[in-house]
């Protein structure tokens, strides 16, 4: 680095940058840990292991990015590290797409539908009620003591 005079910069206690570099590299190299503790290629979706060798195999992170896979009797994962799944949303926008979104999208949506299926039906309900209840009603007949013939 002295002889092409590059400053050399240090990350201190921020390893996420260095993390971010690997990731974006690697982005299609990613897995997700499972419930029976093995994990799935975000790409392939085969299962994958971590190595035996692997000191990340005690705390099992729930989200990996890995060099190469060792078929054996299992997919092994190797070089692997951990990393948070919002990275891959910002490393790798053109590879990887939030669901989330469009998930809570369609909550509104189908919301907003069966709101406007209810308004709807109220307005029906209250126009019949209100046809129902401007219909002319017929005049009780009433009679006056005028009317009425009285006999002596």
């Amino acid at each position: 680095m002295k002889k092409f005079k590059v400053p050399v910069v240090s990350c201190d206690d921020e390893p996420d940058a260095i993390m971010k570099c690997v990731l974006s590299g690697y982005f299609d190299r990613v897995a997700q840990r499972q419930p029976d503790g093995s994990y799935k290629s975000i790409r392939g979706k085969e299962t994958l292991y971590l190595h035996p060798n692997c000191i990340l195999h005690a705390i099992y992170p729930n989200w990996v990015v890995y060099n190469e896979v060792v078929m054996t009797g299992k997919n092994y994962m190797r070089e692997v590290s951990t990393i948070d799944y919002k990275w891959l949303l910002e490393i790798a926008p053109h590879f990887y797409q939030d669901n989330k979104v469009q998930i809570i999208e369609a909550r509104r949506n189908k919301e907003i539908e069966d709101l406007t299926k209810f308004e709807v039906q109220t307005k029906k309900k209250i126009k019949t009620e209100a046809q129902i209840g401007a219909r002319p009603k017929k005049k009780a007949q009433t009679f006056t003591v005028s009317d009425m013939d009285f006999m002596e």
